[in-house]
């Protein structure tokens, strides 16, 4: 959980810092990536680098486990693992090499929609993190479908970034608050609701 809170958390301030001093960049009406050929391009690329390298372990380590390793949690495993490594990549290669960026990017975007897709597809199983995160992963998979094929656009692309940034610091808070309270807490976040029928979950250990 300690690395996907850093890289969320190191990526946002260098984000904030980067896009307050850069005279070029507006809010929503530029590309993220244009911060990575700007007067702060050294910050932002290497927050770029630093969070796609921290969140592989984050996806193995902590998504994995959270999803109770089903086919789809192994796919969303995946997915987010392809997100780091081409988020990283994009802090290598960017718009000053514009063949290079443009795939790197388009794959941070369809990785995050695959994670968020399988994600929600695992959950669905028996809510190990509780029904509301079950249905919050839900509405971030349809919105990200129906976003994707308008991610060229600065305000949309930004967008996107957000709402991951939302939901994936709210899974490592959820999962760690869960680890701290014991096992019986995994199991009660699985449990139906009163008067409705069980949803299998695993034996808590």
């Amino acid at each position: 959980m300690g690395c996907g809170l850093s890289a969320m958390g190191f990526f946002l301030a260098s984000f904030v810092w980067s896009a307050a001093n850069d005279p070029t960049f507006v809010l929503f009406e530029s590309y993220i990536s244009d911060l990575g050929v700007g007067s702060q391009a050294h910050l932002i690329n290497a927050a770029m680098v630093t969070t796609g390298l921290l969140t592989v372990p984050f996806a193995v380590l902590g998504l994995l486990p959270a999803l109770r390793r089903s086919v789809p949690a192994v796919l969303a495993t995946v997915s987010l693992c392809l997100v780091g490594t081409f988020a990283a990549l994009a802090g290598l290669f960017t718009e000053e090499d514009p063949d290079w960026h443009s795939g790197v990017s388009t794959g941070v975007f369809v990785s995050m929609a695959g994670t968020a897709i399988f994600a929600w597809l695992a959950l669905r199983i028996d809510h190990p993190l509780g029904r509301w995160f079950t249905e919050l992963t839900q509405i971030i998979a349809i919105l990200g479908a129906l976003l994707f094929p308008m991610v060229g656009h600065p305000f949309i692309e930004t967008l996107v970034v957000i709402v991951a940034f939302v939901w994936l610091p709210t899974l490592a808070v959820v999962r760690l608050r869960q680890l701290l309270s014991g096992p019986g807490a995994v199991v009660q976040a699985a449990r139906p609701p009163a008067g409705r029928g069980p949803l299998p979950i695993e034996t808590a250990k």
